[in-house]
């Protein structure tokens, strides 16, 4: 029996043949630019890896470059030209990566406090302070501006910037700082204190450590008398020499 297409099926066909015969027609007019347009982008994919590739390559590089740098610069015996060397290639590659600022400057500031190197610390001490405040951080933005003035040795506004910013630490009800800050600025306050001959003043500072201290709502102040610790010689040992010294000076 011999079988009969209808018209759909011959519809059918017919739509088929000429999609298949006009992709085949186009196929063969544009292959020559197809393959070079795939050629073109599969050189361009190429460079654009690799190009990433490099660039992740440099940073991760320029990351322990930097450490290198920062650690040959931090080096307590080292020469001074090497390390200001040291120094200047640290900033370049800070300049190449900015987001190596957060993690240098406040350091180097401190380095060059401790060197007596104080325009060039407050050059860096600036930065870090700058973006602490952008940061919403105003008690370690406040214990920096002190240190700085006593890199100055403005002794008397600093003594009380860091007496502002105990008040403000004890009236936070949140205690979003947490106790290290407190314990580390009453330090402050009291050495403060001593540098400029006030006994009472400090004699009242070492009673508030000692309560602060003993109160298991505190513990933040053991953990910072434990950091001080020097063979036998604690924090603790030095603040009983001090209360006994200051008792003699109220004697006399």
């Amino acid at each position: 029996m011999t079988k009969h297409n209808t018209p759909s099926d011959i519809d059918h066909l017919t739509g088929n043949s000429w999609e298949e015969n006009s992709f085949v027609q186009w196929l063969s007019q544009y292959r020559k630019h197809l393959i070079v347009a795939l050629l073109a982008a599969a050189i361009l994919i190429f460079f654009i890896v690799r190009l990433v590739s490099n660039s992740e390559l440099q940073s991760e590089k320029d990351y322990l470059t930097a450490d290198k740098e920062f650690l040959l610069f931090a080096r307590p015996n080292a020469e001074a030209n090497l390390s200001q060397d040291s120094l200047a290639k640290l900033q370049a590659i800070m300049q190449r990566h900015p987001d190596l600022h957060a993690k240098y400057d406040g350091l180097i500031a401190q380095i060059l406090l401790i060197r007596q190197q104080t325009p060039e610390a407050i050059t860096f001490a600036n930065l870090a302070l700058d973006r602490t405040s952008n940061e919403n951080q105003p008690y370690y933005t406040a214990y920096a501006q002190t240190s700085l003035l006593i890199g100055q040795q403005n002794y008397t506004e600093a003594l009380d910037k860091a007496q502002k910013l105990q008040e403000n630490l004890l009236a936070d009800p949140k205690h979003a700082y947490g106790d290290t800050l407190l314990a580390f600025n009453l330090l402050r306050i009291a050495s403060l204190q001593q540098q400029l001959g006030l006994a009472k003043e400090e004699k009242q500072t070492w009673t508030t450590w000692q309560q602060l201290f003993n109160d298991p709502s505190h513990p933040a102040f053991k953990e910072v008398s434990e950091h001080f610790q020097h063979g036998k010689v604690s924090l603790h040992h030095f603040i009983q020499a001090r209360e006994a010294s200051l008792k003699n000076i109220a004697k006399s």
